[in-house]
């Protein structure tokens, strides 16, 4: 029988990344012993192993019409249970979609994958919850005009692992975005990360605050009945840069609200997992800490310090682009 390492993220903990890197380097991996079964970069699909209800169903899926995502998902299952059965040893697979604490849902997918290993450990990174939000809104704002309120917003890893553990070894590790998590991915495993092909272009590319901002002004003033709905048209932005452009600040009441929230969480993330992040934030005294909107849908500037000039700026920036392209278009 074979030995599975599965990596379930957590999302924001440069999972992107490592797919990349292990399915880019299948036959390096393969002559190190190890084994990244099927044909996609990633394993998402292994969420259909949870038979789960539609609508607890990756927004990634949701739109597919279910005859052709059956289609699709038959032919990953053939291909990834033929490369497990005629693999090494050794085998990895990874999908954050599997970071989930239903248990009907997780016991349904373990017992999947008992059919083909005799040996799991699950993998996971966690992430300062204070930065998780932050990269989350920042993703979330490309698809609906407005960002998840502090207070309502909770980083699910303790259910998670607790879930988890009910059925396998679970291998917890701390991520920051100071180190390479491709690095400590392979070490932990046992793979030569030196010896592996780094070529590959980020998939997930962080927005700066105007950035954000212009989205969110598209996404309430146009899409407002298209919600949740990524416009690829809209990817242009990310794509124009500006050297006066600023990285996201959060604003410290938003910082302690979070924190808070999760403070038994990290708590027991220390006493279990050696793995403590710090509050690494100021008083929140005299930061205005009321949403504009209601609870669940806030805007950016509640929770973000915002240089209005400069987001003004970058708006007039992304006109000249335009109307240069479309005077470029006219003339040719």
């Amino acid at each position: 029988m074979k030995k599975l390492y599965l990596h379930l993220g957590s999302p924001k903990t440069g999972t992107s990344s490592i797919q990349r890197l292990l399915f880019q380097n299948k036959v390096n991996i393969n002559q190190q012993g190890f084994t990244y079964p099927g044909r996609e970069i990633n394993h998402h699909k292994l969420w259909f192993v949870t038979e789960g209800e539609r609508a607890d169903m990756p927004r990634q899926f949701s739109s597919v019409k279910p005859a052709e995502m059956k289609r699709s998902v038959d032919q990953f299952t053939v291909q990834l249970e033929n490369d497990i059965e005629t693999g090494n040893t050794q085998q990895i697979i990874s999908t954050e979609y599997l970071f989930i604490h239903n248990e009907e849902y997780v016991r349904r997918a373990a017992e999947y994958l008992k059919r083909f290993y005799s040996e799991i450990t699950v993998l996971l990174f966690v992430r300062n919850p204070v930065d998780y939000y932050k990269s989350v809104q920042q993703q979330m704002i490309k698809a609906r005009s407005y960002v998840e309120s502090p207070y309502e917003y909770t980083y699910i890893f303790r259910k998670v692992i607790e879930m988890w553990k009910q059925f396998f070894d679970v291998q917890v590790y701390e991520y920051s975005p100071k180190q390479n998590s491709l690095v400590v991915f392979c070490n932990k495993i046992g793979l030569d990360y030196n010896s592996l092909d780094q070529a590959g272009k980020r998939t997930n590319v962080s927005l700066s605050i105007e950035q954000m901002l212009l989205l969110e002004k598209i996404q309430r003033n146009i899409y407002t009945n298209k919600e949740d709905v990524f416009k690829p048209h809209l990817n242009v932005i990310q794509e124009v840069n500006a050297p006066f452009s600023t990285k996201p600040r959060i604003k410290d009441w938003v910082k302690e609200v979070v924190y808070e929230k999760h403070s038994e969480d990290l708590e027991w993330l220390k006493e279990e997992y050696n793995i403590e992040f710090a509050r690494d934030f100021g008083s929140a005294k005299g930061e205005q800490s009321n949403p504009t909107s209601n609870d669940n849908q806030i805007e950016l500037r509640d929770i973000y310090y915002v240089e209005e000039k400069l987001s003004e700026r970058y708006e007039a920036l992304i006109m000249d682009v335009l109307l240069k392209e479309l005077v470029k278009r006219n003339t040719n």
